[in-house]
């Protein structure tokens, strides 16, 4: 499932939910700091780059000790 949160410049963030625990091979394929970010268990954090294309999250937010 995925909900839209915020629009944040001409993108938007969302909460990418899954019915369970991402695997260590899924966490490694979904995070790179750019459009997704691993958080918890079974969430991502997803940024839509909208119409200037892809975008990366700010720095402040790519932070690998979250894993």
């Amino acid at each position: 499932m995925t909900i839209g949160f915020k629009r944040s410049g001409m993108g938007m963030c969302f909460y990418k939910l899954f019915d369970e625990a991402l695997t260590a091979n899924s966490i490694d394929k979904f995070n790179d700091g750019c459009t997704y970010i691993f958080y918890k268990d079974n969430v991502l954090l997803e940024y839509g780059g909208g119409v200037i294309g892809s975008q990366c999250f700010e720095t402040y937010y790519q932070n690998d000790s979250i894993r």
